[in-house]
This record gives C-alpha cells, structure tokens and sequence, in this order.
C-alpha cells in the first residue's frame, strides 16, 4: 500500500474541520513535462512535421496525464471542498482567468497578424463556454478540446458530492468505469460524448491514486480499482492514437509503456526526488506556468513556424526558441495576471460570503 505519509499533500485537518493539503512539487514537475510533451506533438510531428515525429508523435499521450492528474487533483478538491457549488466555483475560478487571457490574445493575433479567417462573434461566444468541442465549432485553439472533457468531468464529480457523498466516489468509479468498458463493446455515441468514456479510465487511474493514498477503508478495492482501469486506459489510448492522421503507424508497446510510466508517477507523487526538493521555487513556477502554456501554444506559434518555414528559417534552432517564448508568455500569464486575477475573486467571494452567527 502507498504510504500515506508520503504524500506531500498529506490530510490536515484545520479547527474548522475541512481538510487543508500541502503542495506536491512532483505533480509540478510532471504537469509542466506534460505541457511541453504536446506542445512538441504540435510543434514537430503534426501541424508542423520535422524529423523529431517519429519520437514526438507521442506527445498526443500528454493529454490522457493531464486528465490522470485532474482525477486526482479533482478527488483531493472534493474532499476538501464545503458544497458541490463551492468545488464548481472553484474549478471557474482556477480554469477562466488563464483561459480568457489566451482566447483573447489568439483571437487578436489571428485578426492582425495570421491569414486566418477572423473569429466571428457566434464562434467566441460559443468557446467561451468550454464547450466548443461538443458544439462542434472552430476552436480558437485546438488545445481547448481538453476543456470540454475536464468540464463534463466536474459536473459528474460535482453530482457525486450532491448525491452519493464524496465518501461513495469509489463507487460512482467504478460504475464509470464499467461504461468505459462497454463502450469498448457497444458503440454507444450518446453515452461516449455525454461521460467522456474514451477518457474516463485516465480520470478513474488518477482518482484511484488518491483513494489508496487517503482512505481507511477498502484500499484492495481501490488497489483493484486502479489495476483494472490501467488495460482499459492503454485501449483507450491506442484507439486515439488509430484517430491521428498524418502522423504515420504508432509502436503499440511504446503506448503502453507511456501509458504504464504515468501509473507509476501516479503512484510516487509524495516521493519526491532530492533535486525537485532543492528546486521547489522552480518546479512551482513550472507547474503554474503549464496551464497557460497549453492553453497559448498551438494557433500562434504553429501559424508562426508555418510562416518561417516558408523562407526555410523554422530549424531546430527556431522551435526551440518559439518554445521558450511561449514559455516566457505563460509565465507572465501565470504570475502577473492568472494568480492576481484569482486571489482577486477569492477574496471577492469570501466578502460576500455570510457570517455564521454566534450562539
């Protein structure tokens, strides 16, 4: 079993009983490493194709750690959240800031400097909701996808809390999970798009991670839980990777290798490396930044390879440094406008928020 102890976001309970957590410097490390693993994938095997894509091609997988993460993020927020309303406002809080900034600097890049048709104002209103992906629109950065799959995965979480309680989650996993299985046997559109089952296996590894790490009860379930999402989520991800084109044939065993080294960061979140120890400031850093990094890097900074491409400028030398700039972007995005931008809010609703009265 997963020592509980270490983790770093250990339990801590505070006098007014919710559960505080301390940080967990490798889950900044892996994010950021994940944010610039599909930022190659755009940037040398797909949009943009270089002698790199027969290793880079990869970086589709990316997304899937992303999603491992958020189960295991979202399961930590619920347990120490006070209300289904609460983790929702939370999760618009985290998610919008960042996410506003990059559509507005994309939609105004693609209106000065691209030849792409401009965004119409249908198509803004509609990504705006998170939702483009379902709403089968033009995305103002096909990075977004992601979004709508995180967002259905929320409301799900969050009908969890309001119904079965965040102690029965297994529970609502493992029903989630057996769907995942059966769309693997019964194509059923209605239910893929609707619980995200492509997806759901990378969700219910992550969540089964916090669960063996935090909970009394039915760790061999849990234990259970999370070996049998891990085939289910290596099907999923070679039925993705069938779905990319242009792309040329993938190594099967390289995926399942790929999906396999994200179960087993999942399961050493709290042993965290001496280096990472030595560099928590850094590795912080990273791990804000990957957020707007993914949300910024695609339609710009393919559109600008394309165009240096055309003279033959868009060498190593050039992705190399458009990946430092748009790394560079994200960080001001992150530390000058996302984390001011949220305390902001926190602070907004914290003044509206009632006072319990005295007895």
């Amino acid at each position: 079993m997963v020592n509980r102890m270490l983790y770093c976001r250990a339990k801590i309970e505070s006098a007014s009983g919710k559960m505080k957590v301390n940080h967990i410097t490798t889950l900044d490390a892996v994010r950021f490493a994940a944010a610039l693993w599909v930022l190659s994938f755009h940037y040398t095997a797909t949009e943009f194709v270089t002698a790199a894509a027969p290793f880079t091609k990869y970086g589709f997988l990316g997304v899937p750690l992303f999603f491992m993460i958020s189960g295991y993020v979202i399961a930590l927020s619920l347990a120490s959240s006070s209300s289904p309303q609460r983790f929702l406002v939370n999760r618009l809080f985290r998610l919008y800031p960042a996410f506003v900034v990059c559509s507005v600097i994309t939609i105004v890049y693609v209106a000065v400097f691209s030849g792409m048709p401009h965004f119409t104002l249908k198509e803004i209103a509609l990504n705006a909701t998170m939702m483009g992906e379902g709403l089968n629109i033009r995305l103002i950065n096909g990075a977004y996808w992601s979004l709508t799959v995180e967002w259905l995965f929320y409301l799900m979480m969050a009908g969890v809390f309001a119904t079965i309680g965040v102690r029965r989650l297994s529970v609502f996993l493992w029903l989630w999970l057996a769907l995942s299985v059966f769309q693997i046997f019964f194509d059923v559109s209605l239910l893929k798009k609707l619980f995200v089952l492509r997806y759901a296996p990378f969700f219910v590894g992550g969540a089964s991670f916090y669960l063996i790490a935090h909970s009394d009860r039915k760790a061999l379930s849990h234990w259970l839980l999370c070996v049998v999402s891990f085939p289910v989520s290596c099907y999923w991800a070679i039925e993705k990777a069938q779905g990319i084109p242009d792309v040329g044939t993938f190594n099967f065993f390289a995926m399942i290798a790929c999906v396999a080294a994200f179960y087993m960061l999942m399961g050493n979140l709290g042993r965290t490396p001496d280096f990472l120890s030595r560099h928590k400031g850094f590795f912080g850093l990273a791990g804000r930044t990957s957020y707007p990094l993914y949300l910024i890097h695609e339609t710009i900074g393919v559109d600008i390879l394309n165009k240096f491409n055309m003279h033959g400028l868009a060498g190593a030398g050039f992705i190399l440094a458009i990946t430092v700039a748009a790394v560079c972007v994200a960080i001001v995005i992150s530390e000058y406008i996302e984390r001011p931008v949220i305390a902001l809010l926190k602070r907004s609703v914290a003044l509206h928020r009632p006072t319990p009265s005295v007895t």
